[in-house]
């Protein structure tokens, strides 16, 4: 069962909960992993996020907008190098001009049912053909490129 509400993200199975959400900044935050949680609205997953005061130590803020806000100590979906996440990157890429510095923020989601077949690529399948998909678009903010995570949730399997 796939919940998504007002930037919140919630992929459940028979007995695990995988969840995430959309950053004020952008950014997808992972928030958890485990146990099935039972989640029936945002406020069930708001008491998931971090909330963030203040930047702490030496580290950057993201942006004059968001002062508070520091990508090293955020647990993300996706970390790209050179906007304050050390992390290594998820996707690294080298732009024409030599510059390599990636800043992937939501765009959309989309929830679907059913797994395109990959014809070049290993991938999971069910055959009773019960799977929901949710679909992230990422934009780069300062380059025209897109980023695609597909989620699939295969309900009675962990």
């Amino acid at each position: 069962m796939i919940f998504c509400d007002k930037n919140y993200f919630a992929l459940s199975t028979k007995h695990t909960t995988y969840a995430f959400r959309v950053m004020r900044t952008g950014h997808l935050e992972h928030l958890y992993y485990g146990r099935k949680l039972h989640i029936e609205s945002v406020k069930d997953m708001e008491v998931l996020a971090e909330q963030q005061a203040f930047t702490p130590g030496c580290t950057c803020a993201y942006d004059k907008d968001h002062l508070n806000v520091t990508l090293e100590d955020v647990c993300l979906e996706v970390s790209c190098g050179g906007r304050g996440d050390t992390r290594e990157a998820f996707v690294e890429i080298v732009y024409g001009d030599g510059s390599s510095t990636s800043d992937f923020t939501y765009e959309m989601a989309v929830v679907s049912s059913g797994k395109p077949q990959m014809k070049t690529l290993p991938g999971s399948y069910d055959e009773t053909e019960q799977v929901e998909r949710l679909s992230i678009d990422l934009r780069d903010k300062n380059r025209d490129v897109i980023l695609k995570l597909d989620y699939y949730v295969y309900e009675d399997c962990d």
